[in-house]
């Protein structure tokens, strides 16, 4: 029979902790998202622990009872969330295309796939994108519901084909290959950059295997071993400590980095046993930890969705004090959400032999209806949309995008004109030359001309530059542009014109942006400014080197206007004047990458610089509206129906582009 651990609810208590004071914001927390982590390996810890306990005493594990006790588990507190956060999101969510997203996403949480939808559609989880997403936070839950599915399978595998005498051995070296299996994929994701390595079951199911382990190993066996048990709890609780304290958003984590807190916790998970009565088993036995790691679960569902619309009305505006006030209210709503919902379902004994597929039916409906009711506010939130002036309006990627944060570079799709069209260009840049795509294409259809999109998320068309710091190697951008070069020479023998550079230029060098973010640097010796706008001399030489070579033509696209907030958002709750910027600020902010362009472009015949600021902006401001549509689809990416309006200004440079020489 399973001995109930008050220090394992304490645990819980540290990791939810945790995390509630990352989200939160407060300061010295900045890995407090590894709480998360805690969770997984107590969770392999006590899963193993309940299935082992059912067949030592049944001899067979019933999967019915394992997943209707699961569903009991999780599903009460899970769907009456889901349900208000639906509710708050039609009443507190009318910036573009936030309720349909809201809708989507809670689809996912409902079946248990929210860790691959966040994945496609939110990318970094530490990203902007991200934090403006109610539901992310269910990805850890779909992680450990992935692993469930297949867990129970392999130890039943094993108890019906290993031999009696040795099948612990057996399940413990299943286990164990399993778990350095996982790890190894996460490193190996975490090396490549791959935003996957966070969110993808198999890469975090050695986290719940190494709780699972300490389950597995015979602990108890050794008898009490009181001084090994309380250094061990003192280490442990250390090791986690630090990771909350030293780990931050832009750690490659989880990979080898992980290692702090999983194994912290497990040695925490095995002091509980040799010395339950140690210093640390005591501090996580208090009643006040305890009674906070039994409503952990609860509390972290509440507390993310209120921090999200919260932070929406207030566009993201830092205010710890507000902040800190949602999670003590969701706090609040957990403990009630655990008396009133959790506990009763929870802990109610069914007996009848119809048990479990009440609890299948019951689970079954509330699922339906709550994927109807988020189908229904998708719906209404797109057909709403439709007709909003402040709509997102993005651009569409092209089928011949270059693969984004990883090596897969494809350029199948992407042919030159044919004979019957006048000519092709190619659009080079990061996601802000992306984003000027519609305007070219708009400029191509005019003039039956083929364009060619071979932009890539966070790489400026700089021929021998990585850019460093804040991206690290998530972003291969040497070689994506060297693969670019490579097929603009096979291109540029036939049909191939002219191509139009364009970049968010003043992010690769200036770090005190009007956006709020970081800077980075194209020299990791040197990252100052000066340093910086050096390199990006010498990359845009290579780049113009190599066009003149093949003897084309190039439009070179200086910034447009960025905001601090997405106009569609900030226009809802503040006036068109508070939601713009000034021209002087937005001079300022791209002035020295634009005199580097400039200078460079003139030692280059075929080189032109067009800029869009006086289309865009007076002389004194940039409205974040143009013919009543959002300038920018985000803060910063400029939107489709934008570029297209200014399709008209450049295109005596778009006929110069492709004029036959």
């Amino acid at each position: 029979m399973i001995r109930y651990r008050p220090d394992i609810d304490g645990l819980r208590a540290v990791a939810i902790v945790s995390v509630v004071a990352y989200h939160v914001g407060l300061p010295f927390v900045t890995g407090g998202y590894a709480g998360v982590d805690v969770f997984f390996v107590v969770s392999g810890f006590l899963i193993t622990q309940v299935l082992l306990d059912e067949y030592e005493r049944n001899g067979r594990i019933s999967l019915s009872a394992f997943y209707e006790r699961r569903a009991r588990r999780l599903l009460p507190a899970l769907s009456i969330v889901i349900a208000a956060t639906l509710l708050l999101g039609v009443a507190l969510l009318p910036f573009p295309n936030a309720r349909a997203q809201l809708g989507q996403s809670a689809i996912a949480a409902i079946l248990f796939v929210a860790n691959r939808y966040f994945r496609l559609q939110a990318g970094d989880y530490f990203g902007p994108i991200a934090e403006q997403m109610p539901l992310v936070h269910t990805w850890s839950l779909a992680v450990e519901e992935q692993f469930y599915l297949v867990y129970p399978l392999l130890l039943i595998a094993l108890a019906r084909f290993a031999p009696a005498a040795t099948r612990v051995r057996w399940l413990r070296a299943a286990v164990a290959a399993i778990t350095v299996g996982s790890f190894a994929v996460s490193v190996v994701l975490v090396q490549r950059g791959s935003v996957a390595a966070f969110y993808w079951a198999p890469a975090r199911a050695w986290e719940l295997g190494v709780g699972a382990l300490v389950a597995l190993i015979p602990l108890g066996s050794l008898g009490p071993r009181h001084r090994m048990g309380s250094v061990a709890a003192i280490v442990g609780m250390t090791m986690i400590v630090t990771s909350f304290v030293s780990l931050h958003p832009d750690s490659p984590f989880p990979g080898a980095l992980a290692l702090v807190p999983v194994l912290g916790t497990a040695l925490v998970l095995a002091a509980g046993v040799w010395s339950p009565a140690s210093a640390v088993g005591a501090g996580l036995s208090a009643p006040p930890v305890v009674a906070l790691g039994r409503v952990s679960y609860t509390w972290y569902l509440w507390h993310w969705p209120l921090l999200v619309i919260a932070r929406r009305w207030r566009l993201q505006d830092v205010d710890l004090p507000a902040d800190v006030a949602w999670a003590a209210l969701a706090l609040g709503l957990a403990v009630l959400t655990t008396a009133f919902v959790e506990n009763p379902i929870r802990r109610r004994r069914v007996l009848t032999p119809r048990a479990d597929r009440r609890v299948a039916v019951v689970t079954v409906g509330t699922a339906a209806v709550l994927i109807v009711a988020a189908s229904a506010e998708t719906r209404v939130d797109r057909l709403w949309s439709r007709n909003s002036p402040l709509r997102d309006v993005a651009a569409k990627s092209d089928p011949c995008l270059v693969g984004q944060w990883d090596n897969a570079l494809t350029f199948g799709t992407c042919a030159v004109s044919p004979p019957t069209r006048r000519a092709a260009v190619v659009i080079w840049g990061d996601s802000h030359g992306a984003a000027w795509a519609p305007m070219v294409r708009s400029l191509g259809t005019a003039e039956d001309v083929t364009v060619i999109d071979v932009t890539r998320n966070g790489c400026a068309p700089l021929l021998g530059l990585t850019p460093g710091n804040s991206m690290g190697p998530r972003v291969t951008c040497n070689l994506a542009n060297s693969a670019v070069a490579a097929w603009l020479r096979t291109a540029a023998a036939r049909e191939l014109t002219g191509v139009v550079l364009a970049a968010r230029w003043s992010r690769y060098v200036d770090h005190t942006p009007v956006v709020d973010i970081q800077g980075l640097y194209f020299d990791a010796g040197d990252t100052s400014v000066a340093a910086s706008l050096e390199s990006m001399r010498r990359g845009l030489e290579q780049t113009l080197a190599l066009t003149d070579s093949l003897g084309v033509r190039v439009v070179i696209l200086l910034t447009a206007p960025e905001f601090a907030h997405p106009p569609g958002d900030c226009l809802l709750v503040r006036d068109a004047d508070a939601c713009g910027v000034s021209r002087a600020a937005f001079d300022a902010r791209r002035r020295s990458t634009a005199m580097v362009i400039r200078h460079v472009s003139e030692r280059h015949p075929n080189t032109r610089v067009v800029d869009p600021a006086d289309f865009f902006c007076s002389a004194s401001f940039c409205p974040p509206l143009l013919r009543g549509k959002p300038v920018t689809s985000d803060a910063d990416h400029l939107s489709a129906s934008a570029a297209r309006a200014f399709a008209p200004s450049v295109q005596q440079d778009f006929l110069w582009l492709v004029e036959r020489r």
